[in-house]
């Protein structure tokens, strides 16, 4: 056991890894926009940070043939916590939540949304690689929301980072989401696979655009949503970024037109002890 603890110690020593470069406050990792309540299989980044945010956002469903409509929008506040260099564990609280259903009988829910608690371990990484495993729980906390049955969602996955230059980031994640119902009903149990590819380009030191697509097959239909994804990132200073994200279904049974948000995060902590370099400002 001494023996494997110093191997690790030493295979840290030897390689500084990816996310050694992340000392600003500008976001990384995949965009984190999708389509199911409580980011729900929403890919995860890899490197932890400590920060918080805010994240207002919606998404859009427009079908006048069948005079149907859903517009969902809301705001979330987040935060994470990096007690170590691999380890990461975050909250999302969508503290309002606006999701109107357009019928001809229309219902209307102004309150409290979701909420989602997860975690990244870090489990491997080189001087230009890195895996993580991660898990997020989206808890029934909006209400005034459900008639009678209470959702809870569950997803992991095993997200990877390769970064081959100091201005681009490959991120991938490959994962599972579930889903069922407390009730006195039936628990309505459901689930899928979700991959994600995509990436980051940052040609400056305070600006960033990322290129991701997600799919994910099985949850609702043998394809639920394959969806295109850009963001567009920009820091304030050492410790503040702000992300305009979007995302547009590309194929599969979702119906949205679009879901999109501004996010805005401000980092906490030191800021030192990193060693690789970042892109210098043009």
């Amino acid at each position: 056991m001494g023996a494997f603890i110093l191997l690790v110690s030493l295979v840290d020593i030897a390689y500084a890894g990816p996310c050694e470069s992340d000392t600003l406050g500008i976001a990384t990792g995949p965009v984190t926009v999708g389509f199911q309540d409580g980011d729900l299989g929403v890919p995860r980044r890899v490197c932890g940070r400590t920060e918080v945010g805010l994240a207002p956002g919606g998404s859009a469903v427009v079908d006048t043939a069948n005079f149907y409509g859903h517009i969902v929008a809301g705001g979330t506040l987040e935060g994470s916590w990096a007690p170590s260099r691999r380890t990461e564990v975050y909250v999302g609280v969508e503290a309002f939540r606006y999701d109107s259903v357009i019928t001809p009988i229309p219902a209307t829910y102004m309150g409290f949304g979701h909420v989602n608690l997860g975690a990244t371990q870090r489990l491997w990484e080189n001087d230009t690689l890195a895996l993580a495993v991660h898990g997020r729980a989206v808890v029934p906390t909006a209400v005034g929301l459900y008639r009678n049955a209470y959702p809870v969602g569950l997803d992991v996955g095993v997200a990877g980072l390769w970064a081959p230059l100091d201005t681009v980031r490959v991120h991938a994640d490959v994962g599972g989401l579930g889903s069922a119902a407390i009730s006195h009903g039936p628990a309505l149990p459901r689930a899928g696979a979700r991959v994600m590819v995509g990436g980051e380009w940052q040609p400056a030191r305070h600006f960033a655009v990322v290129l991701d697509v997600t799919s994910i097959f099985g949850y609702t239909a043998p394809v639920d949503v394959v969806a295109g994804s850009l963001g567009l990132r920009v820091g304030i200073g050492k410790r503040v970024g702000v992300e305009l994200g979007a995302a547009v279904p590309l194929a599969g049974r979702e119906r949205a037109l679009a879901a999109g948000e501004l996010k805005v995060n401000v980092r906490l902590g030191k800021l030192e002890g990193h060693i690789a370099p970042v892109p210098a400002d043009n």
